[in-house]
């Protein structure tokens, strides 16, 4: 089945490999110029283009509480606003696990788990939420919330909102400088989701028919330590080298309990889609990737 799709944040990290995805399995895709914050040019752009499905990605991840609150939540509404009727078959709203918070424990956290996220960005993806079910219990609207854990790959680069990249991005970008790399917190685990994986999850869950939830966990396939991490570089690079030092206040690159996502339970979304294929970090980082 082909989709029409409306891609907002097409530019950006995870938008551009959504776009580039759905091109390449033969759906339409009309990218969102506007700016979001602007509900008029958001209007007039959506009213131009034909479309049957919305994933939205537009997001500001860093900048100041106004900025972060104008585009993650006055613009999500300005796009509901436009988008939403009768003709759209689904809404995918791309959030985060940071709506969560810094997890209690090491179990995996479900959907229904409380939204304790602090901070500007985590509070915005949670009103957002809240906007996307009220809009879509008005207008009928088929609604996918997709809770995305930390991502890396391809098209991450740094930008006036993504100022600080993954942690395998920066990795990758050092592993040929000879220079020791000073790391701290080599104990401590994290998840990492491959960008392409995630965007082929999100495109299912466009196309999944009779969903009976609307939010859904999305990680990466297993845990991995800051030290297992590092020694994956230096495989593929023999010239990688790192150092240890005491305190994260040191260290180039630290992942400290502060820095930990929760772990999420993503049996909801193969529940809903089928198996969900995701890569492992080492395969990801071995096939590297380049600007699109």
């Amino acid at each position: 089945m082909s989709l029409r799709i409306l891609v907002t944040g097409a530019r950006g990290f995870v938008g551009a490999s959504i776009a580039h995805e759905a091109s390449a399995l033969g759906h339409v895709v009309a990218r969102l110029d506007a700016d979001i914050r602007n509900r008029s040019d958001v209007e007039r752009e959506v009213a131009a283009r034909d479309f049957d499905t919305v994933i939205h990605a537009a997001a500001v991840t860093q900048g100041s509480e106004e900025e972060i609150e104008h585009v993650n939540v006055n613009g999500t509404a300005n796009l509901l606003a436009a988008a939403c009727g009768p003709h759209l078959e689904r809404f995918v709203f791309v959030s985060s696990s940071a709506v969560y918070g810094a997890p209690a424990d090491s179990a995996p956290i479900r959907e229904t788990h409380p939204l304790r996220g602090r901070g500007p960005y985590a509070i915005s993806k949670g009103v957002g939420e809240s906007l996307c079910r009220e809009t879509a219990a008005l207008t009928g609207t088929s609604l996918a919330i997709c809770r995305l854990g930390a991502v890396y790959g391809p098209m991450e680069k740094p930008s006036p909102h993504r100022t600080r990249l993954s942690l395998p991005t920066r990795l990758a970008r050092r592993a040929d400088d000879p220079k020791p790399f000073d790391v701290h917190g080599l104990e401590h685990r994290r998840a990492f989701l491959h960008v392409d994986d995630a965007a082929g999850a999100l495109l299912r869950l466009a196309l999944s028919d009779g969903l009976s939830e609307d939010t859904f966990n999305l990680d990466g396939p297993a845990e991995i330590s800051l030290a297992e991490l590092l020694a994956l570089v230096g495989r593929t690079h023999p010239s990688f080298r790192y150092r240890a030092v005491g305190h994260a206040k040191d260290a180039e690159l630290a992942l400290t309990s502060a820095d930990a996502r929760p772990r999420l339970d993503c049996s909801r979304l193969e529940a809903a889609i089928g198996k969900l294929e995701r890569r492992s970090i080492a395969r990801g980082l071995a096939e590297g990737g380049s600007e699109r």
